[in-house]
């Protein structure tokens, strides 16, 4: 029996970019980034330590059932 070619989810390549590319942008100004991970959060979410509090960065985007993509509302 052939192995099933493993389908790549791109909605979640595309997270883990741009969580690694917010990621060394806070660094590059110098704030100390942990990964959300490290406190028990997703790995699409960031927390930026800063001197009065943390922040925290969640990366989203939309499901499948809107075809990846968000709608805009028109007024």
């Amino acid at each position: 029996m052939a192995k099933k070619e493993k389908k790549i989810n791109v909605k979640d390549v595309a997270k883990k970019q741009v969580v690694e590319d917010v990621k060394a942008y806070y660094e590059n100004l110098g704030y100390q980034v942990s990964l959300g991970t490290e406190f028990g959060l997703t790995n699409s979410t960031l927390i930026l330590h800063m001197e009065e509090c943390d922040i925290q960065i969640k990366i989203v985007a939309p499901g499948v059932k809107n075809g990846l993509r968000y709608t805009k509302i028109e007024d």
